[in-house]
């Protein structure tokens, strides 16, 4: 039996969202010298893993996040896994492995901005799925910078 605390209720289902642009080192007018600075400093700091990959710019976060969808696809209970307007759509119905601390674990917790959780007592329907997330984004939130990351 799995035993979950805080991000799975019990009816295993939850939804979240989260910026792309925040998974980001630098900033548009940084010099990738100043990226690897600021990147070492949260190292020392461990605010992100030591083994953490540098994501200097939109390229390196679809390749970041090419490698999350290879690694969703390995596992036994897959997420549904969308870019959309410059979001990363993430849900499940099923009592799946604990993709946040995943997440966490890949990125660090720093440069983890998570722009929406929701869990089923919230009153989100899980047969809403990703397709509810989008008419959230679509009606609530503001485009990010970038649209989807193909």
């Amino acid at each position: 039996m799995k035993i979950r605390s805080g991000f799975i209720s019990n009816s295993s289902s939850s939804s979240f969202i989260i910026r792309i642009d925040s998974l980001i080192d630098g900033y548009k007018w940084d010099s990738r010298e100043a990226v690897d600075k600021k990147v070492e400093l949260f190292k020392s700091n461990n605010l992100i893993p030591e083994d953490s990959q540098t994501i200097y710019d939109f390229t390196d976060a679809e390749k970041a996040i090419q490698e999350l969808i290879e690694y969703n696809d390995t596992v036994d209970d897959p997420w549904w896994i969308e870019s959309y307007k410059g979001y990363l759509l993430f849900h499940t119905n099923l009592d799946n492995f604990d993709m946040k601390e995943y997440l966490e674990t890949k990125f660090g917790k720093r440069k983890i901005h998570f722009a929406l959780e929701i869990y089923p007592h919230q009153g989100y329907r899980e047969e809403i799925g990703i397709g509810g997330l989008k008419e959230i984004i679509d009606h609530v939130f503001h485009e990010c910078e970038r649209w989807e990351i193909e």
